[in-house]
Protein backbone atom coordinates (compact mmCIF):
# COMPACT_ATOMS: atom_id res chain seq x y z
CA UNK A 1 0.00 0.00 0.00
CA UNK A 2 1.41 3.33 -1.01
CA UNK A 3 2.29 5.65 1.84
CA UNK A 4 2.43 9.47 1.74
CA UNK A 5 5.40 11.33 3.21
CA UNK A 6 5.60 14.83 4.80
CA UNK A 7 9.13 15.92 5.24
CA UNK A 8 9.56 19.18 7.02
CA UNK A 9 13.15 21.08 6.79
CA UNK A 10 13.89 22.76 10.33
CA UNK A 11 10.22 24.39 11.20
CA UNK A 12 10.13 27.33 13.61
CA UNK A 13 6.15 27.68 14.37
CA UNK A 14 4.67 24.85 16.74
CA UNK A 15 1.10 25.85 15.59
CA UNK A 16 2.10 25.30 11.85
CA UNK A 17 3.63 21.72 12.80
CA UNK A 18 0.36 20.78 14.93
CA UNK A 19 -1.49 21.81 12.11
CA UNK A 20 0.55 19.60 10.06
CA UNK A 21 0.17 16.96 12.10
CA UNK A 22 -3.60 16.80 12.03
CA UNK A 23 -3.77 17.01 8.11
CA UNK A 24 -1.15 14.16 8.49
CA UNK A 25 -3.46 11.92 10.80
CA UNK A 26 -6.73 12.63 9.03
CA UNK A 27 -4.96 11.45 5.76
CA UNK A 28 -2.62 8.59 7.10
CA UNK A 29 0.32 10.74 5.55
CA UNK A 30 3.96 9.87 8.07
CA UNK A 31 5.22 13.34 9.43
CA UNK A 32 9.32 13.51 9.03
CA UNK A 33 10.50 16.32 11.51
CA UNK A 34 14.41 17.67 10.37
CA UNK A 35 16.31 19.11 13.30
CA UNK A 36 16.85 21.79 14.46
CA UNK A 37 13.21 22.80 15.30
CA UNK A 38 12.67 25.87 16.62
CA UNK A 39 10.24 24.97 19.37
CA UNK A 40 10.24 21.96 22.02
CA UNK A 41 8.09 18.74 20.81
CA UNK A 42 6.02 18.94 24.18
CA UNK A 43 5.25 22.61 23.22
CA UNK A 44 1.60 23.44 24.15
CA UNK A 45 1.26 25.30 20.88
CA UNK A 46 1.89 22.08 19.05
CA UNK A 47 -0.04 19.67 20.51
CA UNK A 48 -3.48 22.97 21.01
CA UNK A 49 -3.13 22.92 17.44
CA UNK A 50 -2.41 19.36 16.94
CA UNK A 51 -5.56 18.72 19.34
CA UNK A 52 -5.64 14.70 20.23
CA UNK A 53 -4.80 13.56 16.34
CA UNK A 54 -0.82 13.78 17.78
CA UNK A 55 -0.91 10.12 19.07
CA UNK A 56 -2.45 8.76 16.04
CA UNK A 57 0.77 10.25 14.11
CA UNK A 58 3.67 8.12 12.55
CA UNK A 59 6.42 10.48 12.88
CA UNK A 60 10.19 10.26 12.76
CA UNK A 61 13.25 12.60 13.37
CA UNK A 62 16.24 14.03 12.17
CA UNK A 63 19.09 15.18 13.29
CA UNK A 64 19.92 16.93 9.55
CA UNK A 65 19.64 16.49 5.87
CA UNK A 66 22.48 13.88 5.94
CA UNK A 67 20.90 12.04 8.51
CA UNK A 68 17.25 12.00 6.57
CA UNK A 69 19.00 10.82 2.79
CA UNK A 70 21.55 8.29 5.13
CA UNK A 71 18.17 6.56 6.34
CA UNK A 72 15.80 7.13 3.47
CA UNK A 73 18.23 6.26 0.47
CA UNK A 74 15.82 5.43 -1.90
CA UNK A 75 13.14 8.08 -1.37
CA UNK A 76 11.32 9.79 -4.78
CA UNK A 77 11.20 13.45 -3.64
CA UNK A 78 9.41 16.59 -4.70
CA UNK A 79 10.63 19.96 -3.12
CA UNK A 80 8.10 22.49 -3.16
CA UNK A 81 9.31 25.80 -3.15
CA UNK A 82 8.30 29.56 -4.19
CA UNK A 83 11.38 29.88 -6.77
CA UNK A 84 10.39 26.44 -8.56
CA UNK A 85 9.83 27.03 -12.42
CA UNK A 86 6.77 23.81 -12.59
CA UNK A 87 3.37 24.07 -11.15
CA UNK A 88 3.11 21.28 -8.14
CA UNK A 89 -0.44 20.79 -10.39
CA UNK A 90 1.49 19.69 -13.02
CA UNK A 91 3.35 17.22 -11.13
CA UNK A 92 3.32 13.20 -10.84
CA UNK A 93 4.02 11.80 -7.45
CA UNK A 94 5.13 8.41 -7.27
CA UNK A 95 4.18 5.95 -4.64
CA UNK A 96 5.93 6.76 -1.57
CA UNK A 97 6.53 9.63 -2.44
CA UNK A 98 8.55 12.46 -0.10
CA UNK A 99 7.01 16.00 0.01
CA UNK A 100 9.84 18.43 1.49
CA UNK A 101 9.28 21.83 2.67
CA UNK A 102 11.06 24.30 4.23
CA UNK A 103 11.41 26.49 7.10
CA UNK A 104 8.66 28.89 7.49
CA UNK A 105 11.36 32.18 7.29
CA UNK A 106 13.71 30.78 4.67
CA UNK A 107 12.42 27.65 2.68
CA UNK A 108 14.45 24.67 1.39
CA UNK A 109 17.98 25.55 0.94
CA UNK A 110 19.50 26.10 -1.98
CA UNK A 111 22.13 23.78 -2.27
CA UNK A 112 19.61 21.39 -2.13
CA UNK A 113 17.22 22.78 -4.61
CA UNK A 114 19.72 23.41 -7.21
CA UNK A 115 21.03 19.66 -7.26
CA UNK A 116 17.02 18.72 -8.26
CA UNK A 117 16.13 21.00 -10.56
CA UNK A 118 13.31 18.71 -12.15
CA UNK A 119 12.03 17.85 -9.08
CA UNK A 120 10.96 21.13 -7.43
CA UNK A 121 7.61 22.49 -7.92
CA UNK A 122 5.92 25.42 -6.50
CA UNK A 123 2.16 27.10 -6.04
CA UNK A 124 1.18 29.16 -8.01
CA UNK A 125 0.06 32.72 -5.94
CA UNK A 126 -0.03 36.78 -6.80
CA UNK A 127 3.09 38.62 -7.21
CA UNK A 128 4.32 40.53 -4.89
CA UNK A 129 3.47 38.05 -1.71
CA UNK A 130 6.25 35.81 -0.15
CA UNK A 131 4.71 33.13 0.74
CA UNK A 132 1.47 31.14 1.71
CA UNK A 133 1.58 29.40 4.78
CA UNK A 134 3.44 26.24 5.56
CA UNK A 135 0.14 24.18 6.82
CA UNK A 136 -1.69 25.15 3.79
CA UNK A 137 0.95 25.00 1.68
CA UNK A 138 1.49 21.43 2.77
CA UNK A 139 -2.61 20.56 2.58
CA UNK A 140 -2.70 21.88 -0.90
CA UNK A 141 0.06 19.30 -1.73
CA UNK A 142 -1.37 16.34 0.18
CA UNK A 143 -4.51 15.94 -1.53
CA UNK A 144 -3.62 17.05 -4.75
CA UNK A 145 -0.54 13.98 -4.71
CA UNK A 146 -3.47 11.99 -3.02
CA UNK A 147 -6.23 13.34 -5.28
CA UNK A 148 -3.51 11.36 -7.97
CA UNK A 149 -3.12 8.01 -5.96
CA UNK A 150 -7.00 8.60 -6.03
CA UNK A 151 -7.55 9.07 -2.15
CA UNK A 152 -6.80 5.33 -1.20
CA UNK A 153 -7.98 4.65 2.45
CA UNK A 154 -9.93 7.44 2.87
CA UNK A 155 -13.66 8.24 3.33
CA UNK A 156 -15.28 9.68 0.19
CA UNK A 157 -18.86 10.20 1.82
CA UNK A 158 -20.22 11.98 4.89
CA UNK A 159 -23.57 12.05 6.73
CA UNK A 160 -25.71 14.54 8.37
CA UNK A 161 -25.94 14.74 12.23
CA UNK A 162 -29.03 16.29 12.19
CA UNK A 163 -30.69 15.45 8.68
CA UNK A 164 -30.21 12.81 5.97
CA UNK A 165 -29.11 13.76 2.70
CA UNK A 166 -31.57 11.93 1.40
CA UNK A 167 -33.46 15.50 0.84
CA UNK A 168 -32.64 15.95 -3.17
CA UNK A 169 -33.94 16.29 -6.17
CA UNK A 170 -37.07 14.43 -7.77
CA UNK A 171 -38.27 12.62 -4.79
CA UNK A 172 -36.47 9.26 -5.15
CA UNK A 173 -32.60 9.92 -4.09
CA UNK A 174 -30.16 9.36 -6.96
CA UNK A 175 -28.26 6.68 -5.64
CA UNK A 176 -31.35 4.41 -4.60
CA UNK A 177 -32.63 5.19 -8.29
CA UNK A 178 -29.19 3.86 -9.63
CA UNK A 179 -28.89 0.73 -7.49
CA UNK A 180 -32.61 -0.34 -7.75
CA UNK A 181 -32.94 0.12 -11.65
CA UNK A 182 -35.80 3.09 -11.14
CA UNK A 183 -35.94 5.65 -14.02
CA UNK A 184 -37.09 8.42 -13.28
CA UNK A 185 -38.65 10.67 -16.24
CA UNK A 186 -38.55 14.37 -15.47
CA UNK A 187 -41.30 16.97 -15.51
CA UNK A 188 -40.80 20.15 -17.82
CA UNK A 189 -40.84 23.35 -15.77
CA UNK A 190 -41.34 26.10 -17.85
CA UNK A 191 -39.71 29.58 -16.21
CA UNK A 192 -40.01 33.09 -18.29
CA UNK A 193 -40.07 31.57 -21.42
CA UNK A 194 -37.64 28.43 -20.82
CA UNK A 195 -38.46 24.66 -20.34
CA UNK A 196 -36.55 22.52 -17.60
CA UNK A 197 -36.33 19.33 -17.17
CA UNK A 198 -36.63 18.56 -13.18
CA UNK A 199 -33.66 16.68 -11.67
CA UNK A 200 -31.77 17.39 -14.91
CA UNK A 201 -31.18 21.15 -15.45
CA UNK A 202 -31.41 21.65 -11.56
CA UNK A 203 -32.06 20.56 -8.09
CA UNK A 204 -34.63 21.20 -5.77
CA UNK A 205 -32.89 23.56 -4.09
CA UNK A 206 -31.42 24.91 -7.15
CA UNK A 207 -35.09 25.53 -7.95
CA UNK A 208 -36.50 27.27 -4.95
CA UNK A 209 -34.27 30.40 -5.94
CA UNK A 210 -35.58 30.02 -9.26
CA UNK A 211 -38.92 29.80 -8.09
CA UNK A 212 -38.50 33.14 -5.89
CA UNK A 213 -36.74 34.86 -8.81
CA UNK A 214 -39.27 33.75 -11.71
CA UNK A 215 -40.97 37.21 -13.43
CA UNK A 216 -43.93 35.45 -14.01
CA UNK A 217 -45.45 32.55 -12.06
CA UNK A 218 -43.58 29.29 -13.23
CA UNK A 219 -45.69 26.65 -15.09
CA UNK A 220 -45.61 22.56 -15.55
CA UNK A 221 -46.33 20.14 -18.46
CA UNK A 222 -47.31 16.35 -18.15
CA UNK A 223 -44.33 13.76 -19.39
CA UNK A 224 -45.89 12.64 -22.41
CA UNK A 225 -47.10 9.61 -24.30
CA UNK A 226 -43.77 9.70 -26.66
CA UNK A 227 -41.60 10.11 -23.46
CA UNK A 228 -43.24 6.49 -21.84
CA UNK A 229 -43.06 4.88 -24.72
CA UNK A 230 -39.44 5.31 -25.77
CA UNK A 231 -38.97 4.33 -21.85
CA UNK A 232 -40.84 0.98 -22.32
CA UNK A 233 -39.69 0.35 -25.46
CA UNK A 234 -35.97 1.29 -24.37
CA UNK A 235 -36.39 -1.04 -21.27
CA UNK A 236 -38.06 -3.86 -23.51
CA UNK A 237 -34.66 -3.85 -25.55
CA UNK A 238 -33.10 -4.20 -22.83
CA UNK A 239 -33.95 -7.56 -22.20
CA UNK A 240 -36.89 -6.04 -19.24
CA UNK A 241 -39.69 -8.42 -19.43
CA UNK A 242 -41.50 -6.66 -16.82
CA UNK A 243 -42.28 -3.05 -16.37
CA UNK A 244 -44.12 -1.48 -13.41
CA UNK A 245 -45.02 2.28 -14.10
CA UNK A 246 -45.82 4.33 -11.14
CA UNK A 247 -46.96 7.77 -11.59
CA UNK A 248 -48.59 10.70 -9.85
CA UNK A 249 -52.25 11.02 -8.96
CA UNK A 250 -54.56 10.70 -11.61
CA UNK A 251 -56.97 13.18 -10.30
CA UNK A 252 -54.16 15.76 -10.35
CA UNK A 253 -52.25 15.23 -13.64
CA UNK A 254 -52.90 13.28 -16.93
CA UNK A 255 -49.68 12.01 -16.61
CA UNK A 256 -51.12 8.37 -15.35
CA UNK A 257 -53.20 8.43 -18.86
CA UNK A 258 -50.00 9.60 -21.06
CA UNK A 259 -48.11 5.80 -19.69
CA UNK A 260 -51.60 4.21 -20.49
CA UNK A 261 -51.83 5.68 -23.80
CA UNK A 262 -48.12 4.94 -24.43
CA UNK A 263 -48.66 0.96 -23.70
CA UNK A 264 -51.20 0.77 -26.43
CA UNK A 265 -49.39 2.52 -28.95
CA UNK A 266 -46.29 0.35 -28.17
CA UNK A 267 -48.15 -3.04 -28.26
CA UNK A 268 -49.79 -1.77 -31.67
CA UNK A 269 -46.52 -0.35 -33.31
CA UNK A 270 -43.96 -2.70 -31.77
CA UNK A 271 -45.28 -6.34 -31.43
CA UNK A 272 -42.45 -8.58 -32.05
CA UNK A 273 -40.78 -6.75 -29.06
CA UNK A 274 -43.49 -6.13 -26.87
CA UNK A 275 -45.16 -9.38 -27.38
CA UNK A 276 -43.06 -11.23 -24.46
CA UNK A 277 -43.32 -7.85 -22.62
CA UNK A 278 -45.78 -7.01 -19.49
CA UNK A 279 -46.19 -3.66 -18.49
CA UNK A 280 -48.17 -2.36 -15.19
CA UNK A 281 -49.45 1.38 -14.88
CA UNK A 282 -50.20 2.01 -11.67
CA UNK A 283 -51.58 5.84 -10.62
CA UNK A 284 -50.21 6.13 -6.88
CA UNK A 285 -53.07 8.42 -5.62
CA UNK A 286 -50.43 11.16 -4.39
CA UNK A 287 -47.66 13.08 -4.99
CA UNK A 288 -43.81 13.55 -3.84
CA UNK A 289 -42.08 11.03 -1.87
CA UNK A 290 -45.69 9.82 -0.66
CA UNK A 291 -45.66 7.48 -4.06
CA UNK A 292 -41.51 7.78 -4.58
CA UNK A 293 -41.51 5.81 -1.23
CA UNK A 294 -43.27 3.20 -2.44
CA UNK A 295 -41.19 2.81 -5.26
CA UNK A 296 -38.10 2.17 -3.64
CA UNK A 297 -39.30 -0.46 -2.21
CA UNK A 298 -41.37 -2.49 -4.52
CA UNK A 299 -37.68 -1.98 -6.53
CA UNK A 300 -35.90 -3.48 -3.32
CA UNK A 301 -38.33 -6.66 -3.46
CA UNK A 302 -38.17 -7.01 -7.03
CA UNK A 303 -34.56 -7.61 -6.46
CA UNK A 304 -35.14 -10.36 -3.93
CA UNK A 305 -37.82 -12.18 -6.27
CA UNK A 306 -38.91 -13.25 -9.35
CA UNK A 307 -42.92 -13.25 -7.87
CA UNK A 308 -43.92 -9.65 -9.79
CA UNK A 309 -47.51 -10.47 -7.86
CA UNK A 310 -45.94 -9.51 -4.66
CA UNK A 311 -44.03 -6.72 -5.75
CA UNK A 312 -47.55 -5.08 -7.10
CA UNK A 313 -49.16 -6.19 -3.97
CA UNK A 314 -46.56 -4.27 -2.11
CA UNK A 315 -47.42 -1.41 -4.09
CA UNK A 316 -51.05 -1.47 -3.67
CA UNK A 317 -49.97 -2.53 0.37
CA UNK A 318 -48.27 1.00 0.57
CA UNK A 319 -51.27 3.25 -1.46
CA UNK A 320 -53.92 1.63 1.53
CA UNK A 321 -51.65 2.20 4.38
CA UNK A 322 -50.16 5.20 3.69
CA UNK A 323 -50.97 8.81 3.82
CA UNK A 324 -49.81 12.51 2.92
CA UNK A 325 -50.74 16.04 4.25
CA UNK A 326 -48.65 19.32 4.09
CA UNK A 327 -48.93 22.78 5.38
CA UNK A 328 -48.72 26.36 3.73
CA UNK A 329 -47.15 29.10 5.30
CA UNK A 330 -47.39 31.30 2.04
CA UNK A 331 -50.65 31.58 -0.34
CA UNK A 332 -49.08 33.94 -3.22
CA UNK A 333 -48.27 30.56 -5.50
CA UNK A 334 -51.44 28.64 -4.74
CA UNK A 335 -52.90 32.24 -5.88
CA UNK A 336 -50.43 32.26 -9.08
CA UNK A 337 -51.26 29.14 -10.07
CA UNK A 338 -55.03 28.93 -9.92
CA UNK A 339 -54.98 26.36 -6.67
CA UNK A 340 -56.86 28.88 -4.89
CA UNK A 341 -59.15 31.81 -5.65
CA UNK A 342 -57.16 35.55 -5.27
CA UNK A 343 -60.46 36.74 -3.10
CA UNK A 344 -59.45 33.09 -0.55
CA UNK A 345 -55.82 34.05 -0.84
CA UNK A 346 -56.58 37.88 0.44
CA UNK A 347 -58.55 36.81 3.08
CA UNK A 348 -56.13 34.10 4.07
CA UNK A 349 -53.23 35.96 4.28
CA UNK A 350 -55.28 39.22 5.95
CA UNK A 351 -56.23 36.76 8.64
CA UNK A 352 -53.11 34.73 8.78
CA UNK A 353 -54.76 31.38 7.78
CA UNK A 354 -51.83 28.12 7.00
CA UNK A 355 -53.94 26.34 5.42
CA UNK A 356 -53.27 21.67 5.78
CA UNK A 357 -53.93 19.89 2.65
CA UNK A 358 -54.09 16.12 2.79
CA UNK A 359 -54.11 13.47 0.23
CA UNK A 360 -57.96 11.87 0.35
CA UNK A 361 -58.67 9.54 -2.66
CA UNK A 362 -56.13 10.76 -4.83
CA UNK A 363 -57.33 14.61 -4.26
CA UNK A 364 -55.18 17.20 -2.03
CA UNK A 365 -58.23 18.92 -0.06
CA UNK A 366 -57.94 21.20 2.17
CA UNK A 367 -58.55 19.34 5.91
CA UNK A 368 -58.28 22.10 8.53
CA UNK A 369 -57.05 25.89 8.80
CA UNK A 370 -55.43 27.50 11.55
CA UNK A 371 -53.37 31.08 12.10
CA UNK A 372 -49.83 31.35 12.50
CA UNK A 373 -46.86 29.09 11.74
CA UNK A 374 -46.38 27.60 15.29
CA UNK A 375 -50.58 26.61 15.38
CA UNK A 376 -49.43 24.89 11.95
CA UNK A 377 -46.78 22.60 13.17
CA UNK A 378 -48.95 22.09 16.15
CA UNK A 379 -52.07 21.04 14.23
CA UNK A 380 -49.67 18.77 11.44
CA UNK A 381 -48.61 16.55 14.58
CA UNK A 382 -52.30 16.48 16.05
CA UNK A 383 -53.02 15.28 12.92
CA UNK A 384 -50.03 13.31 12.55
CA UNK A 385 -51.04 11.41 16.07
CA UNK A 386 -54.67 10.80 14.72
CA UNK A 387 -54.12 9.14 11.79
CA UNK A 388 -51.10 7.13 12.52
CA UNK A 389 -50.97 3.62 13.08
CA UNK A 390 -47.99 3.56 15.37
CA UNK A 391 -46.73 0.04 14.70
CA UNK A 392 -43.43 0.61 13.98
CA UNK A 393 -42.99 1.57 10.03
CA UNK A 394 -41.35 5.02 8.93
CA UNK A 395 -42.57 8.41 8.57
CA UNK A 396 -40.58 10.78 6.20
CA UNK A 397 -40.62 14.39 6.65
CA UNK A 398 -40.72 16.46 3.09
CA UNK A 399 -40.09 19.98 2.41
CA UNK A 400 -39.12 22.67 -0.22
CA UNK A 401 -36.94 25.41 1.27
CA UNK A 402 -38.39 25.11 4.54
CA UNK A 403 -35.87 22.73 6.52
CA UNK A 404 -36.40 24.86 10.02
CA UNK A 405 -40.40 23.95 9.86
CA UNK A 406 -39.64 20.54 9.01
CA UNK A 407 -36.97 20.24 11.63
CA UNK A 408 -39.76 21.16 14.66
CA UNK A 409 -42.49 18.83 13.10
CA UNK A 410 -39.91 16.08 13.64
CA UNK A 411 -39.75 17.56 17.22
CA UNK A 412 -43.05 17.54 17.43
CA UNK A 413 -43.29 14.13 16.39
CA UNK A 414 -40.86 12.71 18.69
CA UNK A 415 -43.27 10.80 20.94
CA UNK A 416 -44.07 8.81 17.87
CA UNK A 417 -43.53 5.27 18.10
CA UNK A 418 -42.72 5.08 14.15
CA UNK A 419 -39.28 5.08 12.87
CA UNK A 420 -37.86 8.66 11.73
CA UNK A 421 -37.54 7.40 7.84
CA UNK A 422 -35.52 10.64 6.91
CA UNK A 423 -36.02 14.39 5.36
CA UNK A 424 -37.16 14.26 1.60
CA UNK A 425 -37.42 17.25 -0.57
CA UNK A 426 -40.96 18.34 -2.21
CA UNK A 427 -39.74 18.53 -6.27
CA UNK A 428 -40.38 21.49 -8.41
CA UNK A 429 -43.94 20.74 -9.64
CA UNK A 430 -45.15 20.14 -6.11
CA UNK A 431 -43.27 23.44 -5.43
CA UNK A 432 -44.61 25.44 -8.30
CA UNK A 433 -48.29 25.00 -7.15
CA UNK A 434 -47.45 24.95 -3.37
CA UNK A 435 -44.38 27.83 -2.50
CA UNK A 436 -41.08 27.02 -1.45
CA UNK A 437 -41.39 27.02 1.80
CA UNK A 438 -44.25 24.17 1.85
CA UNK A 439 -43.19 21.26 4.36
CA UNK A 440 -45.37 18.44 5.41
CA UNK A 441 -45.39 14.57 6.32
CA UNK A 442 -45.78 11.14 4.74
CA UNK A 443 -47.31 8.94 7.43
CA UNK A 444 -48.35 4.95 7.83
CA UNK A 445 -51.95 4.83 8.95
Amino acid sequence: MSTLNIVLVEPRIPQNVGNIGRTCAATGTRLHLIEPLGFEITDKKLKRAGMDYWKYLDVSYYSNLEDFFMKNPQAVCRYFTTKAETCYSDATYPDNSFLFFGREDAGLPETLLIKNKLDCVRVPMKNGLRSLNLANTVAIATYETLRQWNFPDLVNKGQLHEYNWEDIEIDIPRDEQVEHDIEVLPIPINVDGRTYYEGIDFTSQEYYDILVNAKEQPTHSQITMIQYGEAFFNAAKDGYQHIVCVTITSKGSGIYDAACSAKKMLLLDKPDVMKDVTIDIIDSTTYTYAYGHMVVAAAKLAKETNDIQQVLSLITEYKDTYTAMVGLTNLTYAKRSGRITSAAAFVGEVMGFRPILEMVDGTLLTCKKVRGDHKLIEELASRYFELSAEDGRPYYIICADSMANAELLKKALKKSKNKFGGFYSIGASVTTNAGPTVFGMVLPK
